[in-house]
């Protein structure tokens, strides 16, 4: 058959076809067995060997191609092996633990914390080399491998390796010194800047991969604090005692600048240094008392549920109350024992459900954690979940970023927020010159609350602000003016009272901020108080156009953007 020029075109037509085929096949298996290592799905571990397998003689061809998917291919065969072999290890290690049967000595966790730092690194490159590739387009099509690894994954993944590789560290196993945890509970039924009201802690101590754990009343340091304090200015003037003591440390709304605080307190009234401070709130309990059931303290009588927990563990305090009583420490040292007690012997079920819940409060701010440790602390920041300020200026000529977020102190030494509604309305006005927030804040007591309450409510806002009135009824009221320069904020304080028998107050909080020329983008965070839900509806106008109107329930951070 003569070879002529139109046969030959069509040769290396088929050629140049044929080599596709190769490639794109080698580029799906490739990137298919890549997105495996993401699941946690044991049947999907099984096919790491079997993948990698069928895919080596098709990525032994295109080796020889001039595509990075060249590179991208070997990069997984290097990594599916590995991938394999730490989530093994994790998922057999996580199976024991739900039995309630794990044990690792000291050589396997060396082992496992190398392989999983170097996994990272592999994943790392991997990524880069994934979005290096000029057709990614075209791979998302087959298979949306971005939707499992993206920069916020792989993120995450850093983050995840930072804590594997101080495993060593958090279990004190290799520096002969041990480590300290203090876990407070914080009582949201009587709200403070970082959830609720600091009552009682278990301190954690680990040395050798071996704890101890004992329960604490707040009250045991007061007299061991040297000297005197000044407290906060809110403080002083409604409790009017002139001191500070570890039960009002909490008042920094940056719970970093609280466990600092709360640390020092600890220090000085001669408690161990804490290596972290964990703080979580009374929600959280009646979460996991709710997963695993009631507590029985056959002792004193009481079976404590999500429902009582707090009036169980306090009412008979107060009834067997006088100076120097240990009734209070006691009792919640059984309490805190029999639970630990009964997770231990809780199911796999129930403490994959625990495990859910942890995760869930830790990202929607009902829990915080501040090592002292830096590179610790910073992975927690990264995760969020180290209590700080969300707020970021705007970096893009055209966009605003705006921020909101309300910091609530009862400080009327009573639990009423138990029983408190707090529904907010902000209407944004953003004409040619300024946004301008108009806030309608409505405070409502709900049966059964009886008495009167006292807090102190801050607003923090974007250091711009400026034209502030605070009005309550028709009467114009005094506030705090603060400027946090250090984090880019200003911040406004008010009292907020309600006498025994008003069962509704209302204030009126109006301010302005600069709007920057050519504003294209006008964003919002609305930042969570931990351990206090409320109402939050707001509407949005430009140069007299309704251009967003929303209601939801502020039960974690919220961002909103709106094009203009």
């Amino acid at each position: 058959m003569k070879l002529t020029k139109k046969r030959l075109s069509f040769y290396s037509f088929l050629t140049v076809i044929g080599l596709l085929i190769v490639y794109l096949t080698t580029l799906f298996l490739s990137l298919l067995i890549l997105a495996r290592p993401l699941s946690a799905s044991g049947a999907k571990i099984k096919l790491f060997k079997a993948g990698a397998v069928i895919s080596r003689p098709v990525i032994y061809l295109n080796r020889h191609l001039p595509f990075t998917a060249g590179y991208l291919a070997n990069s997984v065969i290097q990594v599916t092996p590995l991938t394999y072999d730490v989530l093994s290890t994790g998922r057999r290690w996580q199976a024991d633990w739900l039995k309630g049967n794990l044990e690792i000595d000291k050589g396997q966790l060396d082992n496992f914390v190398q392989k999983y730092s170097r996994w990272i690194t592999d994943i790392y490159s991997l990524y880069q080399t994934y979005s290096a590739w000029q057709y990614r387009g075209l791979v998302d099509r087959f298979i949306p491998i971005s939707a499992r690894l993206n920069q916020d994954n792989l993120n995450l993944l850093l983050s995840s390796r930072d804590v594997v590789t101080n495993l060593n560290w958090l279990l004190a196993l290799n520096d002969n010194t041990s480590r300290t945890y203090y876990f407070f509970i914080q009582n949201n039924l009587e709200i403070r800047p970082t959830g609720g009201f600091l009552g009682s802690y278990a301190k954690l101590q680990v040395q050798d991969g071996v704890w101890q754990i004992s329960f604490h009343d707040i009250y045991e340091h007061d007299g061991n604090l040297p000297g005197h304090v000044e407290p906060p200015r809110p403080i002083q003037k409604a409790f009017k005692h002139g001191f500070w003591r570890l039960r009002d440390a909490n008042w920094n709304y940056d719970f970093n600048q609280s466990a600092k605080d709360i640390a020092w307190f600890l220090i000085q009234s001669q408690a161990e240094k804490p290596d972290a401070i964990i703080a979580l709130n009374y929600a959280t309990i009646n979460k996991i008392l709710d997963i695993i059931g009631p507590i029985k303290l056959d002792e004193y009588k009481l079976v404590i549920t999500s429902d009582n927990v707090y009036q169980a563990l306090h009412r008979p305090v107060e009834a067997n109350f006088y100076p120097g009583s240990r009734y209070k420490p006691r009792l919640i040292s059984q309490f805190g024992r029999q639970l630990l007690t009964v997770i231990q012997k809780a199911d796999k079920a129930q403490k994959k459900k625990m495990i859910k819940t942890i995760l869930e409060d830790l990202n929607s701010r009902q829990i915080f954690i501040a090592f002292f440790q830096p590179q610790l602390n910073q992975v927690i920041k990264q995760l969020g979940w180290g209590g700080g300020i969300g707020y970021q200026p705007a970096t893009i000529i055209g966009d605003y970023k705006d921020y909101l977020y309300l910091v609530e102190a009862n400080l009327g030494a009573n639990k009423l927020n138990c029983c408190l509604n707090r529904q907010i309305e902000d209407s944004v006005d953003i004409d040619d010159q300024f946004i301008r927030h108009q806030l309608k804040i409505v405070y409502s007591k709900n049966k059964p609350a009886e008495g009167s309450y006292l807090a102190y409510l801050q607003l923090i806002m974007p250091a711009d602000a400026f034209d502030f009135h605070v009005n309550q009824g028709r009467a114009e009221v005094d506030f705090d003016l603060r400027d946090n320069k250090d984090k880019g904020l200003t911040e406004v304080g008010v009292w907020v009272k309600l006498s025994p028998d008003q069962r509704i107050s209302r204030l009126d909080i109006s301010y302005a901020l600069p709007r920057p020329a050519k504003l294209n983008k006008y964003q919002i965070l609305i930042q969570r108080q931990p351990g206090f839900d409320y109402v939050y509806g707001l509407k949005v106008y430009a140069n007299g156009k309704l251009r967003f109107d929303k209601q939801t329930m502020i039960d974690k951070d919220y961002r909103w953007q709106i094009d203009l």
